[in-house]
């Protein structure tokens, strides 16, 4: 069924399913021993965390304190995966700038500039404390999939409404402060609410009348975007000084990455929070409309007994 409700399935159940689906995936990846593949293992599991948290992020208004506290358990899984990560990120970064540079110099800075990143990538997937952070992320993934059995929510788009609304406030909120401030800081932090929108609208994707409508792709570009741009930033801090070409062309895509994605983000935070909300709740109603109660039956007239009458 994947990463998106179904609409003969009731709510609670759905983000239940989805729930567990992403915990389980997450688990079989922390759990893989190869060395060889661990790497593509980190980066598979660490999408299903951030897909947990996207979709715990629409929840945390109903579920409360457990929620938010689950959200920052799985930030901290994040970030203790992301050091196995990164390296090798970055690695597919230098490849992303040959791809678009033919110049001999540039080429020649980032053939040496990939040779260092690999060593980098091997050294930290030889850490002998490596096994020891996978086998703790997988008994906090366990801990969360065994929360959701107490879980309480009830069916209808109440439920995930104000989840759904604060997150496009605070994406519209971090765009504006992009907008007035454009730091790299920034830029990062509109990715994690684009991110954000980005999952949740892939769990909602059914509810678009056709796959056109919906403004998942945009999303989903949009954050590829912003994480090229972080990807070049944090590229940027292994440059030597002296590479002054190679910088030149970090330079230039992010500015380019960088004017793309405000267009792009712009329009897709335009309405105001409750005018997004409404949308959503109208396509909502018209994919899976609440059970409608039951008209109330009509009491039988009673009739009055026929009282016999004798026949003179």
């Amino acid at each position: 069924m994947g990463y998106r409700l179904i609409q003969d399935e009731t709510l609670p159940r759905g983000l239940r399913r989805i729930t567990c689906d992403e915990i389980d995936s997450a688990i079989a990846q922390l759990g893989v021993k190869d060395p060889a593949k661990r790497d593509h293992a980190i980066h598979e599991a660490r999408k299903s965390i951030k897909k947990l948290r996207g979709l715990l992020r629409m929840l945390s208004p109903v579920l409360g304190p457990s929620a938010r506290t689950d959200i920052a358990a799985l930030g901290a899984l994040g970030r203790s995966l992301s050091e196995f990560r990164d390296a090798a990120a970055l690695v597919e970064t230098i490849e992303m700038l040959a791809h678009h540079c033919r110049r001999d110099e540039v080429l020649e800075q980032l053939t040496t500039l990939r040779r260092t990143m690999r060593k980098r990538a091997e050294l930290i997937g030889k850490r002998a404390d490596a096994r020891i952070v996978l086998e703790q992320g997988i008994i906090g993934l366990r801990h969360l999939k065994r929360a959701t059995a107490t879980w309480k929510l009830q069916d209808g788009f109440a439920v995930i409404e104000p989840g759904l609304k604060r997150s496009y406030r605070r994406g519209k909120e971090a765009l504006k402060l992009v907008r007035n401030e454009p730091s790299s800081e920034n830029f990062h932090n509109l990715r994690k609410r684009v991110k954000d929108r980005w999952y949740q609208a892939r769990v909602l994707e059914g509810i678009w009348p056709h796959p056109t409508h919906s403004p998942e792709k945009a999303l989903r570009d949009l954050q590829e975007d912003l994480g090229d741009d972080h990807n070049l930033e944090v590229l940027r801090t292994s440059i030597p000084a002296d590479f002054a070409a190679l910088l030149a062309l970090v330079d230039s895509m992010q500015k380019d990455l960088r004017e793309k994605s405000l267009a792009v983000a712009g329009s897709l935070y335009e309405r105001k929070p409750g005018e997004f909300v409404d949308e959503l709740k109208a396509l909502w109603d018209a994919w899976r409309p609440e059970a409608m109660p039951a008209p109330k039956r009509a009491k039988p007239a009673t009739s009055r007994p026929v009282r016999a009458t004798s026949v003179a």
